[in-house]
């Protein structure tokens, strides 16, 4: 995932301010800058899963030549997406509450309401349904 958020300006800034070989359990939350860098990396992984749910391999694709700084073949991006299917993706997505034509994030009452109706289904408050 790190290879894919390097595609990304905004998320390769916050990997270099927080370090490369970083966790999230790490990250020191009296430091501002180090919050700051979080919160865009956090935006970039939503942002990279609504990515992946709406336009699949091709994503990859062009994330990876950034990256790498080399154009990636489709067969390359097959062979590393042959274990992932776009329901994966598109259920990532949707948990977060992405629109699949956009990339807009659901505001927390939507979050909320989502979770909500989460609850009803399964009938379980805190605790995993499955």
């Amino acid at each position: 995932m790190k290879l894919l958020l390097a595609g990304d300006p905004a998320a390769k800034k916050a990997i270099e301010k927080i370090g490369a070989g970083f966790e999230f359990q790490d990250v020191d939350s009296t430091n501002a800058e180090q919050m700051a860098a979080v919160a865009e990396l956090v935006k970039a992984i939503k942002t990279l899963l609504a990515d992946l749910s709406r336009r699949g391999s091709d994503v990859v694709r062009e994330r990876l030549s950034v990256a790498l700084g080399r154009n990636v073949s489709a067969a390359e991006v097959a062979t590393l997406m042959v274990g992932m299917s776009p329901d994966t993706s598109r259920g990532a997505a949707g948990w977060l509450g992405f629109d699949k034509t956009t990339n807009e994030s659901p505001t927390l009452n939507d979050a909320t309401t989502t979770l909500a109706r989460l609850t009803a289904r399964s009938g379980r408050r805190g605790r995993d349904s499955r």
